[in-house]
């Protein structure tokens, strides 16, 4: 029973558990969170520029990095409203 419970109890310890169910994110994690923060930031200046490919990119960027489902979907949105942009505008253009 006790090889159980130091199995179980090492399992929770690798696993990231904390109490309430919360995942407590790793020091690695917060910092990739931050790089991915920052490239968001980046893409949202690009975008205010009129500078969309590199607002594109940015957001592809924190998208990849990203952590934390919201700043996944942001980034994901970024990439969505820099496409229709555009597409919007090659059609303009045609």
């Amino acid at each position: 029973m006790m090889k159980k419970t130091g199995v179980f109890l090492l399992f929770l310890a690798l696993s990231g558990c904390v109490a309430h169910g919360e995942l407590s994110p790793s020091p690695g994690a917060s910092g990739v969170q931050a790089q991915a923060i920052a490239a968001y930031d980046r893409g949202v200046v690009y975008m205010g520029q009129g500078r969309y490919l590199l607002a594109r990119e940015q957001f592809l960027e924190s998208a990849s990095m990203a952590v934390t489902p919201d700043l996944y979907n942001d980034a994901t949105g970024g990439v969505n409203r820099v496409d229709t942009l555009l597409q919007n505008r090659r059609q303009y253009h045609e």
